[in-house]
């Protein structure tokens, strides 16, 4: 006790030692307070004041209590970031589920607005699966192939196909190019009718989305109309070339600028050209000067 109440306890210590050879008792006693006042935080604040040596600022509780305050502080931020960042996610997943569900619903209502503008069509159309699985037809469609309503031909299995046998692979080729590419296309092909007949046809296909999947779209022109004005057609033209041909009367064809597009045996006879020399030539250079201004004036 008298050694700690002492301000210099250096100065006591050296008193101790000076003691220790002639007082064995009072030395062991000195020892005893030494040691435990050398371990006490009064001696190194002491020692620290007369030497100007810097204590610790922080003593071991201090710095094992102060990191595991950082750590608590650490870890609750990490749960606070981590709940943080889930309910952004929640929030977000939500918002996309939303727009995924308005954008289905605007899906449905286009393609209902779609079905009701095809299904009153007068043009045959029919939608079809990759797969050939006929997914839509309208009643246009099933008039042109005889039968009497979409549903009668939805319900055949789709191994019935619509294109004649001949016609199936090529067809089939078409609807690959189309789904690969996305380009619309047209070709034409024989259907087949309910009672077996083939009639020829011309398809407009192109990709489309049908409840969200990708599907073919054909539009159909019967071409039996068609077909039979160009027969007509070739026909008049044989009988017209028949009567060109074989008249005993000149004649020539030429175009708007005046040149000689085609003349008959007898015309080239006549004028005593070949039909190959008289194509191409304008028909004023057959005319004489004399009767050039004439001629030039009623050509034109």
């Amino acid at each position: 006790q008298r050694i700690r109440a002492i301000k210099p306890p250096l100065t006591e210590i050296k008193r101790g030692l000076a003691v220790r050879r002639v007082n064995q008792a009072l030395s062991a006693r000195l020892d005893d307070a030494l040691q435990g006042f050398v371990g006490s935080p009064e001696y190194r604040g002491i020692y620290a004041h007369w030497y100007h040596e810097k204590t610790p600022v922080w003593t071991r509780p201090d710095f094992l209590w102060i990191l595991g305050a950082v750590l608590l502080v650490i870890g609750g931020a990490a749960m606070t970031w981590h709940y943080l960042r889930v309910l952004s996610l929640n929030r977000r997943l939500v918002a996309a589920g939303s727009a995924h569900e308005n954008a289905l619903q605007a899906l449905q209502a286009s393609e209902s607005r779609y079905r009701g503008l095809i299904e009153g069509s007068e043009l045959p159309i029919m939608i079809a699966a990759p797969s050939g699985k006929r997914l839509f037809v309208n009643r246009a469609f099933a008039r042109m192939l005889g039968y009497d309503s979409p549903d009668e031909l939805m319900a055949l299995p789709p191994e019935n196909v619509v294109a004649a046998p001949g016609d199936r692979e090529r067809v089939g080729r078409h609807r690959d190019t189309i789904l690969a590419s996305g380009e619309p296309s047209s070709y034409e092909f024989d259907a087949a009718c309910k009672d077996g007949t083939l009639i020829p046809v011309q398809a407009f296909a192109q990709r489309i989305v049908w409840s969200g999947e990708y599907a073919i779209e054909r539009t159909l022109v019967d071409l039996r109309e068609r077909r039979r004005a160009e027969a007509a057609l070739r026909e008049s033209e044989e009988r017209f070339r028949h009567i060109f041909e074989a008249g005993g009367t000149g004649v020539f064809i030429r175009g708007m600028d005046g040149r000689i597009v085609d003349a008959n045996k007898a015309m080239c006879d006549m004028l005593g050209y070949g039909r190959d020399e008289l194509i191409g030539k304008n028909v004023l250079d057959l005319v004489p000067p004399e009767d050039f201004e004439a001629a030039h004036e009623r050509f034109n």
